[in-house]
């Protein structure tokens, strides 16, 4: 049951408001926009960031002995560079949020070590 008085109270509303709210509404779909292209913008920079990084790799060396390297290379058109990372004080944790960073990764450990590093990586909180 609609009360009449309420709906002309509403439609006096609606009519006073009437340009104000055609304002927002606008505001509304331009923001949308915005919303759009940059979102469109995000997944253009998410696809260049993989194409720079994919001839980038990282091998870790697990040795609880010696300690652990890792040895990042990056592939380029003139040739390859390679640079070596002292882990050897860090634990497999820091060493596995350290292989999270890369694509591409290999590790050269124990069956153990190497599944607990594995595990580790493909973690999602």
């Amino acid at each position: 049951m609609n009360n009449p008085i309420k709906n002309i109270i509403r439609w006096a509303i609606k009519w006073a408001m009437q340009e104000e709210l055609s304002a927002i509404q606008c505001e509304i779909s331009n923001l949308n926009s915005d919303i759009k292209s940059m979102s469109n913008s995000i997944k253009t920079c998410n696809q260049i960031q993989k194409e720079v990084l994919r001839p980038l790799e990282a091998s870790v060396d697990v040795n609880e002995r010696t300690g652990s390297w890792a040895v990042i290379s990056l592939s380029g058109e003139k040739g390859i560079y390679i640079k070596f990372v002292d882990l050897s004080r860090n634990n497999l944790r820091e060493i596995a949020a350290f292989l999270k960073k890369f694509e591409m990764r290999k590790i050269d450990a124990n069956p153990s070590t190497s599944s607990m590093i594995n595990k580790e990586i493909s973690y999602k909180f």
